[in-house]
């Protein structure tokens, strides 16, 4: 069993990276720290079932998936993960004119829009990847074989090239 400043660190440590997590799934600030905040609160319930030092990241992010996939089915037919204002905050405020900050403002909606159309388990595998896990940790979390894991990242890296290819080009010429 995980003693009080081991919990209280593992939360400061990973609770921000779980909530970037749960947004790349939920598009939703509010609702992604709430799940978060949530599975936390499962785990620790039962904490003496578990070995946090261990697995506890491991078991955060499956939480945190299996939360925001029950968020997304209650969603379906409701609503669009499209109806946030994703690209708020996102523009690079260094861009020195307007025409470099509407071509990185519409760079970030199409990023925003690809991630969007790949299906969620390519788009958390993708952001996971992203943060540094190893394939192993993803497929678990994910709920897939490692090889799996790695076929749909390959899937989901192929689907944004294309998605964004064409807009990169005219960036460059």
């Amino acid at each position: 069993m995980a003693d009080d400043a081991f919990i209280d660190e593992w939360i400061r440590t990973e609770g921000p990276r779980a909530v970037a997590y749960a947004m790349t799934l939920l598009r939703d600030p509010a609702v992604a720290e709430d799940e978060v905040q949530e599975a936390f609160v499962a785990l620790l319930r039962h904490r003496e079932q578990y070995d946090l030092a261990r697995d506890g990241r491991k078991l955060l992010y499956t939480a945190v998936t299996n939360r925001c996939r029950n968020v997304i089915a209650r969603r379906r037919g409701h609503e669009s993960l499209g109806d946030d204002e994703r690209g708020a905050g996102l523009t690079d405020r260094r861009a020195e004119s307007p025409l470099d900050a509407a071509a990185a403002h519409e760079l970030s909606d199409r990023i925003d829009a690809a991630l969007l159309a790949l299906p969620e388990r390519q788009r958390a595998i993708v952001h996971l990847s992203s943060l540094g896990w190893g394939l192993a940790e993803v497929a678990d979390v994910v709920g897939v074989t490692p090889n799996n894991a790695g076929v749909l990242l390959h899937r989901a890296r192929r689907a944004l090239a294309e998605a964004l290819g064409p807009f990169l080009d005219e960036v460059k010429s």
